[in-house]
């Protein structure tokens, strides 16, 4: 691979809710620890939502000395130690709605290769739309603006970004106009855009990791992130 280059994998692995502590952890075992373990960055769902295990301890167990970012909430990243992580951040989407859906968040970093200073860093989202119900379309739609603002305020910042999430929509909307979809497997979507003054992005791979949490799969996308060309 180019000086000018590295590679990551983005997880979005959604954990779900109701089950018994060993499923969880054999589920989350099969995403932390796969054969891309060093060079991942995983963008987590619904952990400790409504659950009995204690699925935070369990992660933080797993991840050893990766970064934990948004760690205090239902949608944490966890990125390889091999990467820099710079701001990181926690923007609240939708306060919730008692006894139907918790308080959302976007949580957002941006990932550099510490190894590769002349490529830019690149910003990845992780998110976590409200079940479509009636009762919650004022929160889905609240969550929806706030996290394309939030998208919005890394391209603005002339950033690539990747982000993953569980929108609970079959036919979630682009976030931007040119955003491109790596992953769309049911309710599950990781998306991408490359900032003309950013790091490129290029999707190399997809792949599926089975669970059998709350009718998910985790998904990975595999992406070359270039330098601009002069």
């Amino acid at each position: 691979m180019s000086d000018l280059s590295w590679a990551i994998y983005v997880w979005t692995a959604n954990f779900g809710r109701g089950v018994s502590v060993p499923v969880f952890q054999r589920n989350a075992l099969e995403v932390m620890k796969s054969d891309h373990e060093a060079s991942c960055a995983t963008c987590i769902q619904e952990l400790d939502e409504a659950d009995k295990p204690d699925e935070h301890a369990f992660v933080k167990e797993l991840a050893g000395k990766d970064h934990l970012v948004g760690f205090q909430t239902h949608v944490p990243i966890v990125v390889a130690r091999r990467y820099t992580v710079r701001v990181p951040r926690v923007k609240p989407t939708s306060e919730g709605v008692p006894h139907q859906s918790p308080r959302r968040n976007v949580v957002s970093c941006r990932i550099e290769h510490p190894r590769k200073p002349d490529v830019p860093g690149v910003a990845l989202l992780n998110n976590h739309a409200p079940r479509n119900t009636p009762v919650l379309r004022e929160q889905i739609k609240e969550n929806r603006e706030e996290f394309g603002q939030e998208v919005w305020r890394v391209w603005e910042q002339q950033h690539s970004y990747i982000w993953a999430g569980d929108m609970n929509d079959q036919n979630f909307p682009k976030l931007t106009p040119g955003e491109k979809t790596a992953v769309h497997a049911g309710l599950d979507y990781i998306r991408y855009r490359s900032h003309p003054k950013g790091a490129q992005l290029e999707l190399l791979d997809t792949g599926t990791v089975d669970m059998d949490i709350d009718g998910h799969n985790a998904h990975w996308a595999k992406f070359r992130v270039s330098a601009r060309a002069a």
